[in-house]
């Protein structure tokens, strides 16, 4: 069974709208509705391609999970279309930034601060993560035998990758996380082709609402 997402591949990929206004009948409900799907498909690689573009080429995020956490449910009524795009709950986070601690806050405008100076452990396990991803240390790796794991280079590169995500847990809430405003970026992209393409095909003015505030 398809998906949501396949869906809206299949249709963005039809070639719908390429013989839009060319037809002499009134465009069916069911090609209006075609429309919107597939806009809101579109939509949808928008938010994923700006979250993922944001860092050259790659997610913000150290788990990198974020993009493919996004997903869309709507629905439609006589003159009134509704989306709302589901995503992981730190969404709000990359979209907004964080305002960091002290006078080298670099995001003034952010609805969240960070409130301690200190990363925490689970902020300094998604860094070592983040440390081991992209090999910014060389990776010693403990051979096999009677000391095991506790060789001395392995504890000696543990240790070192433990001090570089504290060091950098720090300077992240010192100077805060910048905001990416993918959401907003992203609808601006497609909303005015959208409800004007919609509009015609009714032939009346119509309404969409757009959520991107449904946080899983």
């Amino acid at each position: 069974m398809a998906t949501e997402a396949q869906r809206q591949q299949n249709l963005l990929n039809s070639g719908f709208l390429d013989n839009l206004g060319t037809q002499p009948e009134p465009v069916a409900l069911d090609n209006v509705e075609q429309i919107f799907v597939k806009h809101m498909g579109r939509l949808l690689e928008a938010l994923q391609r700006n979250l993922n573009t944001q860092k050259n080429g790659r997610e913000i995020s150290a788990s990198g999970t974020l993009s493919q956490s996004i997903r869309v449910e709507y629905t439609k009524g006589s003159a009134k279309y509704e989306a709302e795009f589901y995503m992981a709950s730190y969404a709000d986070y990359v979209d907004k930034g964080v305002q960091g601690i002290g006078p080298k806050n670099k995001n003034t405008t952010s609805p969240y601060k960070f409130k301690t100076a200190f990363p925490g452990k689970d902020m300094q396990k998604a860094l070592i993560l983040w440390v081991r991803q992209k090999s910014i240390l060389s990776d010693v790796t403990a051979p096999k035998g009677l000391r095991g794991k506790h060789t001395s280079g392995y504890l000696r590169n543990k240790v070192r990758r433990n001090d570089l995500a504290i060091a950098l847990g720090i300077g992240i809430k010192r100077h805060g996380i910048a905001a990416t405003n993918f959401k907003q970026v992203s609808i601006n992209e497609v909303l005015a082709d959208m409800t004007k393409e919609l509009a015609q095909a009714l032939a009346k003015d119509i309404v969409v609402n757009i959520n991107t505030e449904r946080l899983k």
